[in-house]
């Protein structure tokens, strides 16, 4: 999981470099943002809704098959020469509609742990790796398009995302969770949905546009773009890395979770 966290961070780093490059705008930089949330929108309600009947590893094939493709499509349009802005506009929409499908059944298949300190361990690790990576990651992405160019950072995704899709692989095709795993992944409702809809949206009109504008930002500072690019995408992970461990260790482990 880290390894597909950190090629995927290196492919957003990319894309928003490339988009700028490109175009040398902020609304081209806002529109592929808005269409990765907006194209999540239906297809994280269908994936774990609709779709929920569907075995967890099935969706997690699809997913990350598709975000394989989608990877290599940029790598190989780039290296031909025939990558557009509109065409990148459309892999950022594709990227964040499978990106939501695979979400929900990858909680399920973490969710099904046996243990409610099992479903805990899993979470915190999660949520190490996914900050942990966005420090990472773009320093080695501003290396590779420094030394190799962007397209090395599409084809650094796809490989990273190779051995997730083969573990999904090896799940029985009509795996899912049983009753008592699926009850124990629920866990007590610590929140209205209302609330927790309200307070994640909120939360992404706050972020959402900062990550999406850090290209912009970076010309605008003057200096090496590339490097600063680099030094303010990690650190939003750093800062948010830092703000979970303030987290786990001031609060009460209730409020954590």
């Amino acid at each position: 999981m880290a390894l597909a966290l950190l090629g995927r961070w290196v492919h957003a780093f990319a894309q928003g470099w490339l988009m700028f490059q490109l175009t040398g705008s902020a609304l081209w930089l806002a529109a592929a943002a808005a269409l990765a949330a907006l194209s999540a929108l239906p297809l994280a309600w269908l994936s774990g809704t609709r779709l929920a009947n569907c075995p967890p590893p099935r969706r997690l094939v699809f997913a990350y098959g598709g975000l394989i493709l989608v990877a290599l499509a940029c790598a190989g349009l780039l290296f031909s020469g025939r990558l557009s802005p509109w065409q990148l506009l459309l892999a950022a929409a594709a990227y964040g509609g499978l990106a939501a499908v695979e979400a929900p059944a990858l909680a399920a298949v973490v969710g099904a742990s046996a243990s409610v300190a099992g479903r805990q361990a899993c979470a915190a690790r999660f949520a190490l790796l996914f900050n942990g990576m966005r420090i990472l990651a773009p320093a080695l992405a501003a290396a590779l398009i420094a030394g190799a160019g962007v397209a090395a950072c599409f084809v650094f995704n796809a490989v990273c995302l190779v051995p997730i899709l083969v573990l999904a692989l090896r799940f029985p095709p009509s795996w899912r969770p049983s009753e008592e795993e699926s009850q124990l992944a629920k866990g007590p409702a610590l929140f209205r949905p209302r609330a927790l809809l309200a307070s994640a949206a909120v939360f992404s009109a706050l972020v959402l546009p900062t990550a999406a504008l850090l290209p912009a930002i970076a010309h605008e500072a003057g200096g090496d773009p590339l490097a600063l690019l680099s030094r303010l995408s990690s650190g939003l992970g750093a800062g948010a890395l830092g703000s979970a461990l303030l987290l786990c260790r001031w609060r009460p482990i209730a409020a954590v979770r």
